[in-house]
């Protein structure tokens, strides 16, 4: 308790006080915070989530502010003459630079690091027992596993979940441990040259998902996900009449193989598998079993060859 006077005492000192409440109310004043999509609004990436923020409070070039979250839109968004990120408005060429530096690599003012900077400081100010649900698609979805991985790592937050609907940083490829809750969606396709990203942790309910980019966000955002494993960890798959838990090798094996039919789909394969593998002790170990590249290349490389026969 000490502790805990001293800390919330130099908080106010440092000019970042809030109001002070105990450990046991903390957690009800749940605070959201939900990224978009490359080129895409918060609202457009999550169209119903967004309704749960209560009132607007304020915007900015980030997004707006509300009563109980916030709202980051993604790299490269364009609000009228305003590009994502910027205060003011660029002049024609500036905007174009900055807007392709934010859609081929997600950097710039509004890139990935500035928005997970963006929500780190509005949620830091916060109690470290206040409930923080975060959510994230595409490369917002990057920003929203490094949101949650520094609240818990830096700022102590004891109660963060984390939503990731199918995390791509863009032509190169991220691993992030999240040490907080989270479910991580991966669809079986994603831009052509984005490679997905590796997300690590404890708590992960992984599902895999039958389609594109957007399977589950934007008009798919409200699709009926398996619920967020808060301890240990679940694979789900999906079957097209809803998704089922499994961790049985054969199964994995037959489903992700199976995806071979959409174009592009042998990287997403790989990650599947390897995603699959990264679950700690307090999974079933079968997984681990499953991401294994002599497999995947073996398979690969037998449809090459019924499709292409040697002379």
């Amino acid at each position: 308790m000490a502790f805990h006077q001293f800390r919330e005492a130099l908080k106010k000192r440092l000019g970042l006080d809030t109001p002070s409440s105990s450990p046991s109310s903390d957690p009800d004043k749940a605070h959201t915070v939900i990224f978009g999509g490359t080129n895409r609004s918060a609202r457009e990436s999550f169209p119903d989530d967004t309704q749960v923020l209560g009132p607007m409070v304020k915007e900015d070039e980030y997004g707006s502010e509300h009563a109980s979250g916030r709202l980051i839109d993604g790299p490269g968004y364009q609000h009228g003459s305003h590009l994502h990120g910027h205060a003011q408005p660029l002049s024609p060429v500036a905007n174009a630079y900055q807007r392709a530096l934010a859609l081929l690599n997600g950097d710039g003012p509004g890139g990935m690091e500035a928005n997970t900077r963006k929500a780190t400081d509005y949620l830091r100010v916060l109690s470290p027992f206040t409930s923080v649900d975060i959510k994230g698609y595409s490369r917002g979805a990057v920003s929203a596993a490094y949101t949650a991985a520094q609240l818990i790592q830096k700022y102590q937050f004891t109660h963060v979940s984390a939503d990731l609907r199918d995390p791509v940083a863009g032509p190169y490829s991220v691993t992030i441990e999240v040490p907080a809750a989270h479910r991580n969606v991966v669809s079986s396709y994603a831009p052509p040259f984005f490679i997905p990203a590796t997300i690590k942790g404890p708590s992960q309910t992984l599902v895999l998902i039958d389609g594109g980019h957007d399977a589950a966000a934007r008009n798919n955002a409200s699709i009926g996900l398996p619920p967020l494993a808060k301890t240990g960890s679940a694979i789900y798959i999906d079957t097209g009449a809803g998704f089922k838990k499994t961790s049985d090798r054969s199964e994995l094996t037959t489903y992700v193989h199976g995806l071979m039919t959409i174009p592009g789909a042998e990287r997403w394969r790989r990650h599947m598998f390897n995603s699959a593998s990264l679950f700690g002790d307090n999974a079933d170990p079968t997984p681990r079993q499953v991401a294994t590249d002599d497999m995947i290349d073996a398979n690969l490389e037998t449809q090459r060859m019924s499709k292409h026969p040697s002379p």
